[in-house]
């Protein structure tokens, strides 16, 4: 039985070896196809996206767009500090580097899932959401503390001012919070029915819950590595590198990014607008409560400026490398889009190029609003990459500002069909 056994996945190794080796084929004969001579999306064929496979020391993995040979050496603990590894930077030679490159525009970035790191993504995230849920209630409590002494006072009196000040600059700060979070939801269901990754099928109930969750981790800025497990964990993706196997006992994932500045910017959406918002806000009200603080501390009053104070190191913080990462990412795309997008670069671009230069603009569209030069555009609708979109008149400004405030994507401009490239 062993012995049967071992020939019938012989000969199913053989079978699927010949089957990628054949699509392999037919693949790079396509992508050297002139540009001008495509008659039909390529996200329209499956074998764009279908997965490859290949036999390695211990099991059979699957991956695309990532030197799967290099997996053979790659540690899952750092070979210097014996610290657990969770991301790593590599080339297309396969060459690792456990550590930031001097050079990091000759690599590629690249995170190891498995599930120790995934459970120090998970608890890292659920601490920084009870920091920001204890500094709410402590901040809510406060305030509601402060609004007995707001019935009787002399206006003329500057503790008095202070005492109204702090209860209004907190419901203020909740309200335009409560909102910001709210309009980054709607633009991002909104967005999803590109891909249509949620199900809209279901009840009205299952609706509600997709809308409510999808606000509440907008609220909390959830991490982008753990609302999208589904679709970063999804095996038909054209252009996003990752590799499926099992090393040393260890199941694990590998996800790439062309820059490590691109997966600080999508990991975290809702940064440029959320963390703004409550820095603005938890500023004043760290402020107030030190001048209400002359007569001494009580415990509630020391918690709420502890934990206020602490939130505001952070976000300030988390704010600063933010930025950094966002503006190294928008350098990084618009060089990308120079050197691809001129009407001489478009009249010799092939398959491989025309995919990045799409994801290059989507990416620009996405994050910093930017829309895709008028040629470019028609030429990507030309060849049935993209669809022209019909404008949505608007009959205030306010939407417009609420939109660009949330993120929400222009309208009146191009979307890639279904499905998404990354």
């Amino acid at each position: 039985q062993r012995l049967a056994l071992s020939a019938q996945r012989s000969a199913l190794g053989a079978q699927q070896a010949m089957a990628v080796t054949s699509a392999a084929a037919m693949e790079e004969e396509a992508s050297k196809e002139p540009l001008v001579e495509r008659t039909a999306p390529r996200f329209a064929t499956g074998a764009f996206c279908e997965p490859r496979y290949q036999r390695l020391e211990q099991c059979t993995a699957v991956y695309r767009n990532f030197p799967v040979e290099s997996v053979n050496e790659l540690a899952f603990v750092h070979p210097d500090t014996n610290k657990l590894v969770s991301e790593f930077w590599y080339n297309d030679m396969g060459n690792i580097s456990y550590d930031k490159p001097g050079d990091p525009t000759s690599f590629k970035y690249a995170r190891l899932i498995t599930k120790s790191s995934m459970y120090e993504n998970m608890g890292t995230a659920m601490i920084d959401n009870a920091l920001v849920v204890s500094t709410f209630i402590a901040q809510l409590n406060y305030a509601v503390k402060l609004m007995p002494d707001t019935t009787t006072g002399d206006w003329g009196d500057w503790g008095y001012r202070l005492t109204l000040a702090y209860p209004a600059i907190f419901a203020l700060k909740v309200i335009l919070w409560f909102a910001c979070a709210l309009l980054k939801a709607r633009a991002k269901l909104r967005a999803d029915r590109l891909v249509r990754d949620f199900v809209e099928d279901a009840d009205a109930v299952s609706v509600a819950k997709t809308w409510f969750f999808t606000w509440f981790f907008h609220l909390l800025n959830v991490p982008h590595s753990l609302t999208e497990v589904s679709s970063q964990f999804h095996v038909h993706k054209p252009v996003q590198p990752y590799a499926v196997f099992r090393s040393q006992y260890h199941r694990a994932w590998i996800v790439g990014w062309p820059s490590q500045e691109q997966y600080d910017v999508e990991n975290k959406p809702g940064s440029l607008v959320m963390l703004p918002v409550s820095i603005s806000f938890d500023l004043p009200l760290v402020v107030t409560q030190l001048c209400l603080a002359e007569g001494g501390l009580d415990f509630l009053a020391a918690f709420t400026l502890l934990v206020s104070v602490l939130s505001l190191f952070l976000k300030v913080y988390g704010l600063i490398l933010y930025k950094r990462a966002r503006s190294t990412f928008y350098r990084t795309l618009k060089a990308c889009t120079a050197e691809r997008s001129s009407e001489q670069s478009l009249e010799e671009c092939r398959y491989q190029d025309f995919d990045q230069l799409m994801v290059t603009y989507r990416l620009l569209e996405t994050h910093f609003g930017e829309p895709m030069p008028s040629h470019v555009h028609e030429r990507a609708v030309e060849h049935g990459w993209l669809k022209a979109r019909e404008p949505v008149k608007e009959t205030s400004r306010l939407p417009r500002l609420l939109g660009s405030l949330a993120g929400a994507r222009p309208t009146g401009c191009c979307g890639l069909l279904p499905p998404s490239p990354l």
